[in-house]
Parts: structure tokens; C-alpha cells; sequence
């Protein structure tokens, strides 16, 4: 595998793309709550052929301005610069069909255009490099491709041999799942994302962002919930009902991503693999449970043994560590950190996920480890220093996992 670069598009292998198409480049949380949305809408088989530059200009300003007639979501639409192409930036969560029907809809306008707007020197920087008839024709050429707009791959001409035919159908709709892994952030699911040989376009249900990928023989569903027990658990429910509807067979679970390093040995950059995990916050001792127990659910969830014992075997640069994952809804301080070894010594971790996915797991039957990355002593400047190690570090554990499973 080849290292991942920056530009997601640098990650795509042009050589396998089949034109006309739609597809989510990128997606990217904002603060407080905003979301962005680009999409690869593109026109022409790159390396063989490309759009006129003038063609290129005018469906720029066509585009840019027939569009907002039916969104107000428009924020972007810049051509590449191969010329094959554009990227069409939208405010919000959108999906390919969604974005595929305002696409639809401003090309036909593009159709109809009497003139190319805004095409002079007063509002252009190059007023005399336009081309109508260019971009109608360009319009008129997508928009003949539309029922395969959607159908996007980058998959090699292969043989098509049962284990590979079974990777294409589950990325086209018919979802099994070898495993399911489900990370918080973008910054833990860009490990997995790179590891696929092909990866389904995203999903979204609620807040969750589900993605099936093929790896090596192995389908795999990537589940991005977003922090917190709430979305974790919500996005692994999310996954479970797809693969339900779809009558496949429920897979274990895996929980992927950064924690927060807790025992006195424990140091950044070090992998742990949960074999128990408790809910630091949650206090019914008045009621005669234990402390971390969830009224009439488990006093602490037990990591799966068969994928413990399979992660210990994983060859690593990182030192692995197995033991009790805490987790709760707060970040830990050092002062929450140094309370939490008070009540559990032989705590070696706390994230923000691993013990409502464990809850969720362990209410469905299914197997269930966590295995993360320590970005940090429970510190936030050590986090956004190494976040990108651990995950990755936690990423090659868990990809190693699936393939010995």
C-alpha cells in the first residue's frame, strides 16, 4: 500500500475511473456543528481526454450561476485543473443522488442558456474565453451518462473470481460485512479508508457516516459516528439495521481510533486492546450496583478473547498492552485522570466510545474489542500532536486483525 497523500484526489487511481460520474471527495465537520460536502463531478476519461478551455470557462460560469436558482447550499464550482472535471462544493451533509438531482437540474438550464453570464471584461478576467456552444455540448454529453453517474469505481480490470465478484456486490448494494469497525473522527477513519482496495461511497444516517470497503478478501463497513457514547452507540445500531435489512449475517465488532493513556506505564504512541471495558460516569450505587455499572447490564463488558487473542499475536512497531479501557462523556483531565486510577488502578486508557459500543455489542450477541492508539496522558496539546500516529497505529492492529480473521 502506498502512503496516503494530502489531496484526496491524489489517492485516486485515474487509470480506473469510468466518466460520467458523481462522487463524495471529501466531507469535512465544521465547528459548532456546520458541515461541508465536495463532490468529484467528472466530465471526461482522464489521460485520454479532457474539455476545451473555453468549454471549461463557461460551464464555470454557467454553473456557478444557474445553480443557485435551486440551491442555496452552492458554496463552489471550480474546474479542475486536467480539465476532465469539477469539484462542486455544497454547505451541509448531502449524499451523490441528492447532489446528482441539482447537477440534473442546473445542466439543463446550461441547455437552455441563451449566453454565457457574466462574459465580458468588466466581471471576467478573461471575457473573450468563452465557448457557449462548449459547454452545451459538454452538458449535453453528462447528462446522456446520467443513470451511471452513480456507479462509481476505481477497481482494476481483474479477474472476476468469486471472492472479488463478492466485493463488488457488496459495494453496489447487496451489504455483507466481514467486520464492522466504528471510529469518531475523520483522523481514525483515514487509515481505513486508504487501506481499501474499494470503497462504496458513504452513507449517512443520522450523524453517523457508513462506508463499505473491500480489503484484500475481507468486506469491511466503516462506521464514522462522531465522539461521544450516544453516537457511537447510535452508529453501530445504524450498521447493525443495514446489514439486517439486507439479511446478512451480523459480524464482530471492532472499535477503532485514540485514547487517552491512564497507567503509570503506559506512554504515548503505545497500542492497547481492551479486555474489559467500563463506563467511568455512571454511578447506581445507591442502588446496590458497582461502580460504572449500568442498572441491570453487566458490572464491565468483556473484550471478545478469540479477537484479544488474535490482536496479540498482530507483528507491531507500537508496544501492545491489553487491559481495562475506561470511557466516558468527558475528556480527561489530569485531575478527572488521577480520580479515575483512584476507583480503578489497573485502568489502562479512557476514551470517549469503547464501553457504549461494548453495551451495544454485547445487547446484540456479537464479538467486541476496542483497540486504540494513546495520543495522549490525558492532555490536550499531547492529542492534537499525535492524534495522527495513534490512529494510524491503532489502524494497522486492526487491519492486521481482520486479515488473520
Amino acid at each position: 500500500m502506498t502512503k496516503r497523500m494530502n489531496v484526496e484526489s491524489f489517492n485516486l487511481d485515474h487509470r480506473f475511473v469510468t466518466p460520467p460520474y458523481i462522487r463524495v471527495a471529501d466531507r469535512k465537520e465544521l465547528p459548532h456543528g456546520d458541515a461541508l460536502t465536495k463532490f468529484d463531478v467528472r466530465f471526461t476519461q482522464p489521460n485520454s481526454a479532457h474539455l476545451e478551455m473555453p468549454a471549461v470557462h463557461s460551464l464555470e460560469h454557467l454553473f456557478a450561476e444557474h445553480s443557485r436558482n435551486h440551491s442555496d447550499r452552492v458554496v463552489d464550482f471550480s474546474p479542475m485543473g486536467c480539465q476532465t472535471g469539477f469539484y462542486l462544493l455544497l454547505s451541509g451533509h448531502w449524499e451523490a443522488a441528492a447532489a446528482a438531482d441539482l447537477v440534473a437540474a442546473t445542466l439543463q438550464d446550461i441547455l437552455h442558456a441563451s449566453e454565457v453570464p457574466a462574459a465580458n471584461e468588466i466581471q471576467c478576467g478573461w471575457g473573450a474565453n468563452h465557448s457557449l456552444a462548449g459547454a452545451q455540448a459538454a452538458a449535453a454529453e453528462f447528462l446522456a451518462g446520467r443513470e451511471g453517474w452513480l456507479d462509481f469505481t476505481t477497481e482494476p480490470a481483474i479477474e472476476d473470481d468469486s471472492s472479488v465478484a463478492r466485493r463488488k456486490a457488496d459495494l453496489r448494494g447487496d451489504r455483507t460485512a466481514d467486520a464492522i469497525v466504528v471510529v469518531a473522527m475523520e483522523e481514525e477513519e483515514a487509515p481505513f479508508i486508504a487501506a481499501g482496495e474499494i470503497v462504496g461511497e458513504p452513507v449517512r444516517v443520522g450523524n453517523a457516516s457508513l462506508t463499505w470497503l473491500a480489503i484484500e478478501d475481507k468486506s469491511v463497513v466503516v462506521v464514522r459516528s462522531g465522539i461521544s457514547f450516544v453516537n457511537a452507540a447510535s452508529g453501530l445500531v445504524a450498521a447493525i439495521d443495514a446489514l439486517t435489512a439486507a439479511g446478512a449475517k451480523l459480524p464482530y465488532v471492532i472499535s477503532a481510533g485514540t485514547a487517552g493513556g491512564l497507567g503509570a506505564d503506559v506512554r504515548v504512541g503505545d497500542v492497547i486492546v481492551g479486555t474489559a471495558y467500563i463506563h467511568s460516569q455512571v454511578d447506581a450505587r445507591a442502588f446496590g450496583y458497582a461502580l460504572g455499572q449500568v442498572p441491570r447490564m453487566p458490572a464491565s463488558y468483556e473484550g471478545d478473547p478469540g479477537l484479544v487473542s488474535t490482536a496479540r499475536q498482530v507483528a507491531h512497531d507500537a508496544p501492545l498492552r491489553t487491559g481495562l479501557i475506561l470511557a466516558g462523556d468527558s475528556f480527561a483531565s489530569p485531575e478527572l485522570a488521577a480520580s479515575l486510577l483512584t476507583e480503578w488502578p489497573e485502568a489502562l486508557c479512557i476514551d470517549m466510545e469503547s464501553s457504549a459500543l461494548a453495551q451495544v455489542a454485547h445487547n446484540y450477541g456479537l464479538a467486541f474489542a476496542s483497540i486504540r492508539g494513546i495520543s495522549d496522558l490525558c492532555g490536550p496539546d499531547e492529542f492534537h500532536t499525535h492524534v495522527d500516529d495513534a490512529a494510524n497505529r491503532s489502524a494497522a492492529v486492526v487491519l492486521d486483525l481482520i486479515a488473520r480473521s
